[in-house]
């Protein structure tokens, strides 16, 4: 994402009478083996 916004901002700068531009990502989820189950309230 910061990479997008900073490439955004910098072609703006550029070539400021551009209009806005959006992007939509799409997000991805990584399942790892680190995590473990959510804490159970009161243990």
């Amino acid at each position: 994402m910061g990479r997008i916004a900073i490439d955004l901002l910098l072609e703006r700068m550029r070539t400021p009478e551009l209009p806005a531009q959006h992007r939509l990502l799409t997000p991805g989820i990584v399942l790892r083996a680190s995590t473990g189950p959510a804490p159970v309230p009161g243990d």
